[in-house]
């Protein structure tokens, strides 16, 4: 059985990921408005937690699903926080 060749890639994938990481022009999330954030709790209502694909596609469109899944964790977190200070 012959061993595939990897020409043309230039270093590993996880040296390319750390590469990545570094990268100074990496953009930060952009801050979810005060419409987005009615519409994500809409969506809550509407589809439950956990469908973010649902609640990205169909409600706050100006988001993916991951920036809803992040949005969500991070809502959830300080509702959290809030209760038991």
């Amino acid at each position: 059985m012959a061993i595939p060749e990897f020409r043309g890639m230039i270093g590993s994938p996880m040296r390319m990921s750390l590469q990545r990481a570094q990268c100074p022009e990496r953009r930060k999330g952009t801050p979810w408005t005060k419409e987005e954030h009615r519409l994500f709790l809409l969506g809550l209502e509407t589809y439950g937690k956990g469908d973010w694909r649902s609640i990205s596609r169909n409600i706050v469109i100006s988001r993916t699903p991951s920036q809803v899944a992040s949005h969500a964790q991070k809502y959830f977190n300080r509702l959290k926080k809030k209760q038991h200070p």
